[in-house]
């Protein structure tokens, strides 16, 4: 009886024990390498057709899109143009590369000008063959003060704007922000490559008016610079390099004043600067 009963109640648990532990190990073994194996075999599969699809839809899509776009953009350009609508080159679309930098030459915070048509200097990295959209807008204003294209430089370097050009006049104590566009594609204007700056007219004061009739045109850019007025000491700065383009002590301080305003991509670029 004694034997019988532990015979089998050892047999009983014993074979529980060995059942459960071997089946819990094997069946935990090949779950795993089963989930794994089929996981990673239909992620793999899903995702690479997945992926193949989408990218092949998304790219025809963009494709056509833009292809359109394109292809509307400029018919419409050669359109206009073979029929002599005014401005047409506006709407031109052009695949060259855009420039890496176009810098104002203006400090940071509003600068100051005592002419009420300040010349504008301003840095592109290289060339653009087509047109740069200028505009001034004052502060508050519906409509821009000026807005114009003008021809994209054949090189990089320093160019200027000269307002006298448009014959256009700054009111006194306004600011005003000025922009430099360029519209790689007119029908994508998300793409647009913009660079502005402020300006502020403000008369010269009795002190800087005598202080600029006493001195000689080679220190205009100090006194200019002393009082505050940023734009006329650059432009008069610009203007005696301009004369003297070997000068290396005016090079210097066109450097030092760039730099100081964090416009030194124009300094390390461009060494004629």
């Amino acid at each position: 009886t004694r034997g019988l009963s532990r015979g089998l109640s050892r047999g009983l648990s014993r074979g529980l024990s060995r059942g459960l532990s071997r089946g819990l190990s094997r069946g935990l073994s090949r779950g795993l390498s089963r989930g794994l194996t089929r996981g990673l075999t239909r992620g793999l599969s899903r995702g690479l057709t997945r992926g193949l699809s989408r990218g092949l839809t998304r790219g025809l899509s963009r494709g056509l899109t833009r292809g359109l776009s394109r292809g509307l953009t400029r018919g419409l350009s050669r359109g206009l143009l073979e029929e002599g609508f005014p401005n047409a080159e506006a709407f031109a679309y052009t695949d060259a590369p855009i420039p890496s930098h176009m810098l104002p030459f203006a400090p940071r915070q509003t600068g100051y000008s005592a002419d009420a048509q300040p010349v504008f200097y301003w840095y592109i990295s290289s060339s653009w063959p087509g047109k740069i959209e200028f505009t001034i807008n004052e502060s508050g204003a519906a409509a821009p003060l000026l807005e114009t294209q003008i021809e994209g430089p054949f090189e990089k370097g320093i160019y200027r704007i000269d307002l006298k050009d448009y014959d256009v006049h700054l009111q006194p104590e306004t600011e005003y922000e000025w922009f430099l566009v360029i519209i790689p594609d007119p029908l994508e204007r998300s793409a647009d490559f913009l660079a502005s700056a402020t300006v502020r007219y403000v008369k010269a004061p009795e002190d800087l008016q005598t202080a600029l009739q006493r001195t000689s045109r080679e220190t205009l850019p100090d006194i200019y610079a002393q009082k505050g007025y940023w734009y006329d000491a650059m432009e008069n700065l610009c203007d005696l390099i301009d004369t003297d383009p070997e000068n290396t002590k005016l090079r210097s301080m066109r450097i030092a004043i760039l730099k100081e305003e964090k416009l030194s991509p124009a300094v390390y670029e461009d060494g004629n600067i």
